[in-house]
């Protein structure tokens, strides 16, 4: 009887919850910092009393200000992936989406765009679900350089984890590590 089905399915079973475990510890984290670094009522869409429980930039430092950006790009973009197929395609378009994401609600808070978004979700586009929050999240919401890379490095390194145990020779198969040619985009 061959067991190799059930072994592949037992070990793709394990590398997918270990990478929705990294993408949930990594949504922690990020989260960590808004609870213990950020003033209070730094999320809007939280009780005021969640936030701001340490001193601000004492638990994370200088990494507090942009860790954030990395983490959710990273935790968003691990189970996106995943869910489409983990092809490299798919891993490219899973990870690239959150990326984008990522990157338009950081510019979406620079100076030049914040008033004029925010003005179009309290306007025209108020209607629409969720405008009101955004509007403010872009009035109030600070651009910062070092976001965007960090939203970026967030989801070039999803995708790099992704690839390299999407693409890892399971145990026990014929070929070797060294033999085993790179799968096509």
């Amino acid at each position: 009887m061959d067991t190799a089905p059930a072994r592949d399915a037992v070990a793709t079973h394990g590398r997918v919850a270990t990478l929705v475990a990294l993408a949930a510890a990594a949504l922690l984290l990020g989260t960590a910092v808004y609870v213990l670094d950020r003033g209070p009522g730094s999320i809007r869409v939280w009780p005021a009393s969640w936030t701001g429980l340490g001193v601000p930039g004492a638990a994370f430092g200088a990494i507090g200000a942009w860790l954030p950006s990395f983490a959710h790009a990273f935790a968003f973009a691990v189970p996106t992936a995943l869910l489409l197929a983990p092809r490299r395609h798919a891993i490219a378009a899973g990870c690239t989406t959150w990326a984008a994401i990522g990157t338009a609600f950081e510019l979406g808070q620079h100076p030049w765009l914040a008033a004029p978004l925010a003005d179009a979700l309290r306007g025209s586009l108020a209607a629409l679900p969720g405008a009101s929050p955004l509007a403010a999240y872009f009035a109030r919401g600070t651009f910062d350089p070092a976001d965007l890379v960090a939203t970026v490095a967030g989801a070039a390194a999803a995708a790099v984890l992704l690839v390299v145990v999407a693409h890892r020779p399971r145990a026990g198969d014929a070929r070797s590590a060294s033999s085993v040619a790179p799968s096509p985009p």
